[in-house]
């Protein structure tokens, strides 16, 4: 495949260069073929628009008619250019993380499945190969070593027909004698420091004036670590140290807290779990070296394409064994959904890796069960929260709040989801005075990533529950409970910064509060209970606004 080098706009945005090697974004291109099928389609298409309004998706035909192809769908022979031949990667992991490695063993295998090639740890050494700094490294797991996670990648296996591959996966999948440990050992993620600690302290000052202390005004403070815990600075009204200063405010808060007679304190823990986002394809990855070329050409599934554009360009050449690349072609075609499970993966770099090692095209793709096992996950927070009201006024005193996030094995966006929860937990509302620590440790569990809803989910959902216990213990509707403490326009966030705009969040809660659901459920809750026996039914209310969060996290940015 030639590789276009004119100078147009267009051309000049889809192409860079990276030590060396031309990154091309180039097309999903399709054979002579599947073009003249797709003629039919457009047939179709011409009645998606008519008097200015869609009649349907503007990919429905090809869904409903399976011609919607995604990139785990392509083959080599379905690329122009690429030889026929298609072979195929299978990676071996690490099924615990609390013992030594000490190797694996294929013989059991007969002739016909063994594979050609055994990638290890020992060829990315000989080889100058490994995964991007922000990944962590440690691509391959060495012998002797113990895993730094569930699923930890222990060796690349390719094979040279399809036949021989399944067979061999399904010998060894599942097999539990494939792989060999030795003692027993700590978790290597207990001797890591965190990924990230974030503070977000305010304290409000007089009605109308600056805030006597604000992340936004003041800035960001971070801990040091002892023993892998963080250590935040001593608190002290200090005028030259605003982290001093800052816990200062933080520990007035909590002592407030275990101690105001004119308070109601709402002490709750809360646990979300590691979850799946379940993506209709698992991730994918196929590749030619071409070396006549001297360029490789890649299908991947990553809703981060640019970055990986970009990434793999750095990593292709520090390796010696891809010294006589120059052009690197990336094709992007449908994912087969996302939600944050395919953006900032690590996966296209091991099919990076079994390219250049492979003989002809090969072809990387997870299963069901690999995806599950291997793919990014929703971070699992812990939340200790304290949620303070004014009896009187009804209004919020205080919160205070002790995050966990879980970042799993791999850094990952553990950092910016760790600081977006913490941002996001406020809501809609009002707090005057706030203390919202939130920590992020590694652990052996699978890589937790950029889950749609970014950390948002776990923590908005806990202050949610808070408010509607409140309201049952205060004797107030929670609608009522939440147009006292809703947001309005020029009041300041958690991190003291002032939202654009009106939010409107009062002309929706009164807006919900009219709705019959909402107005007949006492009265839908007997009828059900006299024709069902045994039955129950709950209404609830929740008012979490990503939008608020977005300008949260914009504000905490600019303060750092």
């Amino acid at each position: 495949m030639s590789i276009p080098h004119n100078s147009s706009r267009r051309r000049f945005i889809k192409q860079c260069v990276i030590g060396g090697v031309t990154i091309y974004s180039a097309p999903m291109l399709l054979s002579s073929v599947h073009a003249s099928e797709n003629n039919q389609i457009e047939k179709f298409r011409a009645n998606w628009k008519q008097d200015n309004k869609t009649h349907f998706r503007f990919d429905a035909i090809e869904k409903v008619t399976g011609k919607k192809i995604y990139s785990r769908d392509f083959r080599a022979v379905d690329m122009p250019g690429w030889p026929d031949e298609q072979h195929h990667a299978l990676i071996i992991r690490a099924s615990v993380a609390n013992r030594i490695y000490q190797g694996f063993d294929l013989s059991f295998l007969p002739a016909g499945m063994q594979p050609y090639k055994v990638i290890t740890a020992d060829d990315l050494k000989s080889h100058h190969i490994d995964l991007i700094e922000e990944f962590g490294g440690n691509m391959l797991l060495e012998k002797g070593r113990t895993p730094d996670y569930l699923g930890h990648e222990i060796a690349v296996l390719l094979f040279d027909s399809f036949d021989a591959f399944n067979k061999a996966k399904s010998r060894i999948q599942f097999n539990k004698d494939v792989v060999q440990y030795g003692e027993q050992t700590p978790l290597v993620a207990a001797s890591r420091d965190p990924y990230a600690s974030w503070r977000i302290v305010r304290e409000q000052g007089p009605s109308g004036q600056r805030d006597r202390y604000s992340a936004l005004q003041d800035g960001l403070f971070f801990p040091d670590y002892a023993e892998h815990r963080p250590v935040w600075p001593d608190a002290e009204n200090s005028p030259d140290d605003n982290g001093k200063r800052g816990m200062f405010y933080a520990q007035q808060l909590q002592n407030d807290m275990a101690d105001h007679d004119e308070w109601f304190v709402l002490n709750r823990t809360y646990h979300t779990q590691s979850i799946e986002p379940m993506a209709f394809e698992p991730e994918s990855f196929n590749g030619w070296y071409d070396k006549a070329s001297k360029t490789m050409h890649i299908v991947i599934s990553s809703q981060s394409a640019q970055h990986f554009y970009y990434e793999a360009g750095k990593a292709i050449a520090k390796s010696s064994l891809a010294s006589d690349i120059k052009n690197v072609v990336v094709h992007t075609p449908y994912i087969g959904g996302g939600f944050g499970s395919k953006d900032h993966t690590h996966f296209p770099y091991y099919g990076i890796l079994a390219t250049l090692f492979a003989k002809a095209p090969v072809r990387l793709a997870n299963d069901r069960f690999e995806q599950f096992q291997y793919g990014l996950k929703r971070h699992p927070f812990k939340m200790v929260n304290q949620l303070a009201f004014d009896k009187k006024t009804k209004k919020i005193a205080g919160l205070v709040s002790d995050m966990e996030v879980d970042g799993g094995g791999r850094i990952n966006f553990s950092p910016s989801v760790t600081m977006v929860g913490a941002s996001a937990l406020q809501g809609i509302y009002y707090i005057p005075r706030n203390d919202i620590a939130a920590v992020c440790y590694p652990s052996q569990t699978p890589h937790a990533g950029s889950m749609r809803g970014y950390g948002t989910l776990q923590s908005m959902s806990a202050m949610e529950m808070m408010f509607n216990e409140a309201a049952a213990e205060l004797n107030i509707d929670p609608i009522a409970l939440r147009k006292i403490n809703a947001l309005r326009p020029g009041e300041r966030n958690t991190q003291g910064a002032r939202p654009n705009g009106d939010m409107r969040y009062v002309e929706m809660l009164e807006l919900a509060e009219k709705h019959p659901i909402w107005v007949n459920r006492q009265s839908a809750k007997k009828r059900l209970k006299r024709s069902i026996l045994g039955s129950s039914m709950a209404w609830g209310l929740a008012s979490s606004l990503k939008i608020m969060v977005r300008v949260q996290q914009h504000r905490l940015q600019v303060s750092s």
